[in-house]
């Protein structure tokens, strides 16, 4: 369980870095190489109908933060480290939105970052469930993480 909210926290953030987008287009600056989101809210609903807000500290806890790189395609977070990525299978473009999607231990995850306010907002489905997660990111150094 504590992987698959990993798995689902990475396809959330993976998608988001705010702005940049918006200056990249523009040509005003390079393109994003690494994303940092801070996590804000998410909620666990399972196969029966209920939802539930997933607490911070819980048994399954939300990370606090998710690093993103689009240089090697993979993407972590402060509960997982930087050793234990989850790869990026594909990232797209429309208009404003970026979208990321991939998958890890039985959870497939879709995330969409809005490039000029950089509101993120993630999806991990699997058989217990599909979880929805709400971020706020923002482009960081290369090499920036938790360890």
């Amino acid at each position: 369980m504590k992987r698959s909210m990993i798995a689902a926290c990475a396809g959330l953030l993976a998608l988001s870095w705010g702005a940049a987008l918006a200056e990249e287009a523009a040509g005003e600056q390079a393109p994003a190489e690494m994303v940092l989101c801070a996590l804000r809210d998410a909620a666990l609903c399972t196969p029966d109908g209920s939802c539930a807000t997933i607490p911070p500290g819980g048994a399954d806890p939300l990370p606090d933060f998710l690093w993103i790189d689009f240089v090697d395609q993979r993407a972590w977070t402060s509960l997982s480290g930087p050793q234990d990525t989850t790869e990026i299978f594909g990232v797209h473009q429309d208009g404003n939105a970026v979208m990321l999607y991939g998958a890890q231990d039985g959870v497939a995850w879709a995330m969409a970052i809005d490039a000029l306010s950089g509101a993120m907002s993630l999806a991990g489905v699997g058989p217990d469930g599909v979880r929805n997660v709400f971020a706020a990111c923002t482009r960081v150094p290369r090499g920036t993480d938790d360890q």
